[in-house]
């Protein structure tokens, strides 16, 4: 049986064919990927003055891979003459995540080597209220060695750096990792958000200093786009306020301030007047929404409401009617806070 690669052997493609009208691309992309299309080809190839090229299937992945290009793999498969083929998916669908990943994630796959430790960037994908990364390490070590006897949250790297345009992105995270062999595990990282300001075309620098306990650098930098992910974000302005009593018989105010439903999750951000436990919280609609993680901190200088917070969920595929907020008492009762309608 012919291995994948060798159906792709006598593709012929017409650079000139590739437009940014089709491919719904930026004209700093398209030039990029061409410039890598071209300098990956043969040299045998080079003199032909059609500007068509026959090329091995592993040059055109290595070119759009090292290009850290977002593109619609659909798109460039139809424009390309061939069908989707499952090795373009993303990582993403390893790690059970819901959500339409395979058309805006950005494919990095970059690797540095320092004191033992190879570490890949492989893909990031991002909306207003999460950027995800998935990153490979490669050790000498066995993989389950070093997690049995880590200190340190190992595979998660506890010292890292996240700049966007060279600001400092803060904010919680959660994580999930699969052993891929004895020596390899990759890792997939949710960030939370804080900064919605943050522009559709951007340069982003990520740096690894501390990784299984040992001091290193591993730094990675590139361009990024976020702006085919801004159309797919619905964004509901709730603003309204909602009063509870809590756990400790202390009435809550909490302000519901906005819902955004994007194409890889969906974000509830609020605000109250007191610390509360926020783990109670609960929403649902006609279907549950799978929370990934939430969030609340305290900002002592402002004025009212001194706390803000952020609960995450996965990707919904249909933007529900109404929200159903409940609030979960110590003997496992549930009181319904309040109702948000989302009809327009």
């Amino acid at each position: 049986m012919k291995s994948v690669y060798e159906h792709f052997n006598d593709i012929t493609l017409d650079l000139n064919s590739i437009e940014n009208e089709v491919m719904d691309i930026d004209d700093v992309t398209m030039k990029r990927i061409k410039n890598r299309f071209k300098s990956s080809i043969n040299k045998n190839y080079r003199g032909n003055r059609k500007r068509k090229y026959r090329v091995w299937v592993a040059s055109l992945l290595l070119a759009l891979g090292v290009s850290a290009v977002m593109l619609n793999n659909s798109v460039l498969a139809d424009k390309i003459g061939i069908a989707k083929a499952p090795y373009i998916n993303t990582l993403f669908s390893k790690f059970n995540y819901s959500g339409k990943f395979e058309d805006y994630t950005q494919v990095i796959g970059e690797s540095v080597k320092d004191k033992g430790y190879e570490v890949t960037l492989n893909e990031i994908t991002m909306d207003d209220y999460s950027l995800m990364i998935i990153y490979t390490i490669k050790t000498e070590e066995k993989i389950e060695d070093i997690i049995n006897k880590a200190q340190g949250p190992f595979p998660y790297a506890p010292s890292k750096s996240i700049k966007i345009n060279n600001k400092e992105i803060r904010g919680g995270a959660g994580g999930r990792h699969e052993i891929i062999d004895q020596n390899t595990v990759q890792v997939m990282m949710d960030y939370e958000i804080k900064n919605n300001d943050i522009p559709d075309d951007f340069t982003m620098d990520i740096s690894f200093n501390e990784i299984g306990n040992v001091k290193g650098n591993w730094a990675f930098k590139f361009d990024a786009t976020k702006g085919k992910m801004r159309d797919s974000i619905k964004s509901f302005d709730v603003n309204t306020k909602y009063t509870f009593i809590d756990g400790k018989g202390e009435e809550i105010e909490l302000v519901i301030d906005k819902i955004t439903f994007s194409s890889i999750s969906t974000a509830i951000t609020f605000k109250a007047d007191k610390e509360f436990e926020y783990s109670n919280i609960k929403f649902r609609s006609e279907n549950d929404f799978n929370e990934r993680g939430a969030s609340l901190s305290c900002n002592s200088l402002r004025l009212g409401y001194k706390y803000e917070g952020l609960y995450k969920f996965d990707y919904v595929e249909e933007i529900p009617e109404k929200i159903i907020i409940e609030y979960n008492k110590k003997d496992e009762s549930k009181v319904v806070i309040g109702e948000i309608s989302l009809k327009e």
